[in-house]
């Protein structure tokens, strides 16, 4: 098997949303008794929040977390780009909370 995959997510899922690195209210035991295959990591949020640097000491996210099932980070540009606009453009966008 391929050392770089994790394990099948089939396309109809459940997918847990986690900011920092952790799921809020549940364990990974629960995560896994209800089916969970994957969980989605917010790559802005974790670069503020433990940091790159931590996570990569750690071992990884997947160790960091505990997670033994797949997961999936975006890219977190949104995020970077909406900051980087507000910042150096002083564009006021009301509808975008933070």
């Amino acid at each position: 098997m391929n050392p770089f995959v994790i394990g099948i997510v089939y396309l109809i899922n459940l997918l847990i949303v986690c900011l920092v690195g952790t799921i809020k209210g549940l364990t990974n035991n629960q995560l896994e008794e209800i089916g969970c295959q994957i969980i989605l990591g917010n790559t802005y949020h974790l670069a503020l929040r433990p940091g790159a640097e931590l996570v990569d000491d750690l071992g990884g996210l997947h160790k960091f977390m505990n997670w033994k099932r797949a997961l999936l980070t975006d890219s977190g540009g949104f995020q970077m780009v909406v900051k980087l606009l507000k910042q150096y453009l002083h564009i006021k966008m009301p509808y975008l909370v933070f």
